[in-house]
């Protein structure tokens, strides 16, 4: 009988080694999902923190504004008080100036018109 030879190829190490290695692609490829998805949250953590200074920041900015403006407005109507009390007393002063050179001259006046009625002169 004729003997018949046959040849075993080795495609099951072959396809165990590319088995293995797309395994280790697949677990290498979950790692760097799992790594992402750590650093996304991380950087989605760090970014809500930074935001929520900044709103603080500008909160206190606002509220330092808001004093700055009080404190100038205060100061300009204070300002403006003393500056209107200060012509009311000037004013008040022309005033008594002006009445009391007016009553010299009424007086004068009078006592020329008295004079005049008293000789009969008018």
């Amino acid at each position: 009988m004729p003997v018949k030879v046959v040849f075993v190829k080795k495609p099951k190490v072959r396809f165990f080694m590319i088995e293995q290695v797309l395994k280790n692609v697949r677990a290498a490829e979950e790692r760097a999902e799992n790594i992402k998805a750590e650093a996304e949250s991380k950087a989605a953590a760090k970014r809500f923190a930074a935001d929520t200074e900044a709103r603080r920041i500008a909160e206190e900015a606002k509220e330092r504004a808001r004093c700055e403006a009080d404190a100038a407005s205060d100061a300009a109507a204070k300002r403006a008080e003393e500056e209107s009390a200060a012509t009311q007393r000037t004013c008040e002063a022309q005033c008594e100036k002006l009445k009391a050179d007016l009553e010299s001259k009424v007086a004068a006046l009078a006592k020329e018109i008295f004079g005049r009625a008293k000789d009969g002169g008018c």
